[in-house]
């Protein structure tokens, strides 16, 4: 039943008469399982608006911002969103354990706000630098007596070697954990892993990406200075390498190369051709499945949720 209320009262929804003792029958109800997704991890463009709403950097430094944690590789782009990498959780475990103050956000901006009155006189810079090596001074000195060295690092496993029957140890690198034999120099056994958040070791298992065009081998996906490649499973007795292969054709008309991955002096990632030098494609977008509708190129590229195509004189993009 509603209770009538006057003119400036808003109208309540009130539970019916009862009595003591009376019993209760459950009309209806609905049982439903839900799951919190986690929020979209960021783009460029809503990373760059996150600094913006956070008082974090200015819009001269955005740029390199964006561009600095790529280019040490802290985060990996994937499917045009930032990826942390191994390296990238690592570092901010180390920072927020050791320099819980100058990578807190409220610190950060308060800092911009400092410098702002420092460029208009109405704060004395060496004071507000005084101020903050003191607090910097005393984290630096802990992390020094207390980082540990995670390249040196080794740490022993329960897993065997599966070549000469020692055990394996687990090491760190700025790709991640791997496993390397107890046994070297002599064992040269090395397995890749993925360290669950409970410390469990699962062994990840190389896939097999083609034949060694030198000796018939096993090519085998690995990740150097300047990101993945293919080698050789019987290295070091034969160093076969060749560039990562992304399974897609050139769309130049007429070239038999197929796309490859590659990393730039500036460890910027591209995509070129692999008949280079014969062929000289290369672009910044992703290869993606689709033949030109006009001139027929056999692969097209993702550019801001469109499709184009990058053939020489063709220039076709989806509406």
């Amino acid at each position: 039943m509603y209770e009538e209320k006057g003119e400036d009262e808003e109208e309540v929804d009130l539970l019916p008469e009862m009595k003591k003792g009376e019993k209760l029958s459950l009309v209806d109800t609905t049982l439903e399982q839900r799951f919190t997704n986690p929020p979209p991890r960021y783009s460029e463009a809503s990373l760059i608006r996150a600094l913006e709403m956070k008082g974090i950097g200015r819009p001269s430094t955005y740029a390199t911002i964006v561009g600095t944690v790529q280019d040490r590789e802290y985060v990996k782009k994937e499917k045009g969103r930032l990826a942390p990498t191994p390296l990238g959780r690592t570092v901010n475990k180390l920072m927020v354990e050791f320099f819980p103050v100058i990578v807190d956000i409220g610190f950060t901006a308060k800092m911009e706000e400092r410098l702002d009155l420092i460029e208009d006189g109405k704060k004395d810079w060496v004071k507000t630098l005084e101020r903050f090596n003191v607090a910097f001074e005393k984290e630096l000195d802990r992390a020094k007596e207390s980082m540990k060295s995670f390249k040196k690092e080794e740490k022993e496993t329960d897993i065997v070697c599966d070549q000469c029957g020692k055990k394996m140890l687990i090491r760190w690198s700025k790709n991640g954990e791997y496993l390397v034999c107890s046994g070297k120099p002599e064992c040269k056994n090395k397995k890749n892993v993925k360290v669950g958040d409970d410390g469990t070791i699962n062994v990840v298992e190389q896939e097999i990406k083609g034949v060694c065009k030198k000796c018939g081998g096993n090519l085998i996906e690995k990740r150097g200075r300047f990101g993945r490649f293919f080698a050789c499973s019987n290295y070091p007795e034969c160093k076969y390498t060749e560039a990562y292969s992304l399974g897609f054709q050139c769309p130049m008309e007429g070239c038999p190369g197929k796309l490859v991955e590659k990393t730039s002096k500036k460890n910027r990632r591209f995509i070129s051709c692999s008949e280079y030098p014969a062929c000289a494609f290369a672009t910044n977008n992703e290869p993606t499945e689709g033949v030109c509708p006009v001139c027929g190129a056999p692969t097209l590229f993702s550019f801001r949720r469109n499709m184009l195509c990058l053939r020489k004189d063709c220039g076709w993009k989806s509406a």
